[in-house]
């Protein structure tokens, strides 16, 4: 359920001149897909033997998108007009529509496995 609030910290950069609100926006947002739904997810879909192998393919796919979207919007930051006065404005809105987007995609096609109905605490990984 998280994962919907993740568009909504680029946004708050947008129209935030609070600087305390700019560095808690993501607080709320990055830990639920962080810590619950991904892993137990990787958790729940492998067995044992494959978590670790799982794990690590995501962490490297993990690694790589952060550093091609960082390399990407440095790109776009001096190809780009300003939002507001600033172009890392127009930065921002684009990564929470690219975000928005994802979301919007990807969180409807995500399944609980079966094996998850018998630990009650995973039942509210995905959710």
């Amino acid at each position: 359920m998280t994962s919907c609030l993740i568009p909504l910290v680029a946004v708050v950069w947008l129209f935030s001149k609070i600087w305390p609100i700019w560095h808690c926006a993501g607080f709320p947002a990055w830990p639920g897909p962080d810590l619950t739904s991904v892993v137990n997810y990787l958790y729940d879909a492998h067995r044992a033997r494959e978590r670790t192998k799982y794990l690590g393919y995501f962490n490297c796919g993990n690694g790589l998108a952060a550093g091609l979207g960082a390399l990407l919007g440095g790109y776009l930051m001096t190809h780009v007009p300003a939002f507001n006065g600033y172009q890392v404005l127009t930065v921002f809105l684009i990564s929470g529509v690219l975000r928005a987007t994802a979301a919007l995609v990807f969180l409807p096609g995500l399944k609980k496995s079966a094996k998850s109905a018998r630990f009650p605490l995973l039942n509210c990984s995905i959710s």
